[in-house]
């Protein structure tokens, strides 16, 4: 990946973060700042529609 193209990278494998994605999805994304890759949100099929209502 070209530096600075990504400001972080998450990945839901991480079960704390996997947790937090879960519990408040649309508190999880307001605190993502920049742009983010989400990895492994197929771990989390809900929160995908506050992802989708986010974008």
């Amino acid at each position: 990946m070209a530096q600075g193209f990504l400001d972080r990278y998450l990945t839901l494998d991480d079960l704390a973060l996997l947790a937090a994605s879960l519990e408040d999805p649309q508190g999880f994304l307001a605190g993502l700042q920049g742009r983010v890759v989400l990895d492994e949100v197929q771990n989390a099929p809900g929160f995908l529609l506050s992802l989708k209502a986010l974008a």
